[in-house]
């Protein structure tokens, strides 16, 4: 990953300054998704700091739709979230079990979801340096859980 930001020499020659990262920060791993009450709950643990130098500030989750509980409800967000990855928040601060609820979840319906670590500071002005995403849990909101691993490591 490379940066770029621009700076003036001597008022008017456009400069550019390249920075690289030192490295990138490490995936959450565990993630794991349940009902709790009439939300999901997903839930993971951060990276062991031996994984990577980089501070993780924050966390974002992501989902998609694998399938809908009948096809009348083919409109609206179905149609923005059908295997397309959606954030379901901005940004989840970082803490020793970090964790997002989701209250809009459909019933009957079958979702993915992953996580991914962003290197402090998060700010919202600052271009986040993202990890790889955590593995992917597939949950259908029947209640059956069923997870399945994609590139990234797990612990």
């Amino acid at each position: 990953m490379l940066f770029i930001a621009y700076a003036y020499v001597e008022g008017t020659t456009l400069v550019p300054k390249v920075t690289l990262p030192a490295s990138i920060p490490a995936s959450p791993i565990n993630v794991t998704v349940r009902w709790q009450g009439t939300s999901l709950l997903i839930s993971w643990f951060p990276p062991p700091p031996r994984r990577s130098s980089v501070t993780v500030g924050c966390y974002v989750v992501e989902y998609r739709t694998l399938g809908l509980p009948c096809p009348a409800l083919e409109l609206g967000t179905w149609n923005r979230t059908l295997g397309h990855w959606v954030p379901l928040s901005e940004r989840v601060a970082a803490s020793e079990r970090p964790s997002y609820r989701w209250t809009t979840a459909s019933r009957s319906a079958i979702y993915q979801f992953r996580v991914f670590s962003l290197a402090a500071p998060c700010r919202p002005d600052l271009e986040p340096v993202r990890s790889l995403a955590s593995h992917v849990v597939t949950f259908h909101t029947s209640g059956l859980a069923n997870q399945s691993s994609s590139s990234s490591f797990i612990a």
